[in-house]
């Protein structure tokens, strides 16, 4: 198999509400890829997760809208709708087990905050997610590694530490085969609670968002003003956000 080809099947999934993406979202894939020397990075959207039934959600469709218009520049990005088709709630186990049947080659790799990956023991079948993909956890520059490495110990007793690759700060071994990466990039404080915020006391989210992305939140202003300022778990679409638990 050609070089290329190996790295085609080296995967990074990055899975969220993206409601709506914004630029932390598009930097921390471009600075994770670019440091581990990823060559295609599977974006997938939350359908109807488990974990999240508090907050309102814009409509999947559009959701998925925003993502392609974002990435189209980026040929190594691309978007996955495979959790619409698949039962719900949308669970993290879930997806990541229909990916492994649809892409059994692929070596894939989960891209996770520090503080969702010390919590990941926690997760409906979150061994389970470790034996489906590395993981690939985000942490700031700023951050204190050696106090970090110290809640993996208490969040994972079985864990070890290991050599990083390149790129990396620090590295584990969660279970046999399977570690955990750790990736420090620039710390940007943007979060699309942030943007719906911003977008709806009627701040501009110029620069907080891709331009086609403050394009789309205008066309369709009155399904974002719809879904946004909806009770809990009536917005319309889905009721829920995040890859999922």
């Amino acid at each position: 198999m050609r070089s290329h080809e190996l790295d085609a099947l080296r995967t990074l999934i990055f899975g969220g509400a993206f409601n709506p993406v914004h630029i932390g979202h598009l930097r921390a894939a471009i600075e994770v890829s670019g440091m581990l020397g990823f060559k295609r990075v599977e974006w997938v959207p939350s359908y109807a997760p488990l974990h999240k039934t508090d907050q309102t959600l814009l409509p999947f469709e559009l959701r998925v809208a925003m993502l392609r218009t974002t990435l189209g520049g980026h040929d190594d990005f691309h978007v996955s709708e495979i959790e619409r088709e698949l039962p719900t709630p949308s669970v993290t186990v879930q997806t990541l087990e229909a990916m492994a049947q649809r892409q059994p080659a692929a070596e894939h790799h989960f891209l996770l905050g520090d503080r969702e990956f010390l919590r990941l023991p926690t997760w409906r079948a979150g061994n389970r997610v470790v034996e489906l993909a590395h993981i690939m956890v985000v942490c700031r520059t700023e951050f204190d590694l050696e106090v970090f490495a110290s809640q993996v110990g208490n969040a994972w007793p079985l864990s070890r530490r290991v050599p990083a690759p390149p790129g990396a700060v620090m590295a584990f071994e969660l279970m046999p085969g399977r570690r955990a990466v750790v990736v420090a990039i620039p710390r940007i404080e943007i979060s699309s609670s942030l943007v719906r915020t911003e977008w709806l006391e009627g701040r501009s989210v110029a620069h907080l968002v891709p331009p086609s992305v403050s394009e789309l939140l205008a066309l369709h202003r009155d399904a974002v003003q719809s879904a946004w300022t909806a009770p809990a778990g009536l917005s319309p679409g889905v009721a829920a956000s995040g890859v999922g638990k």
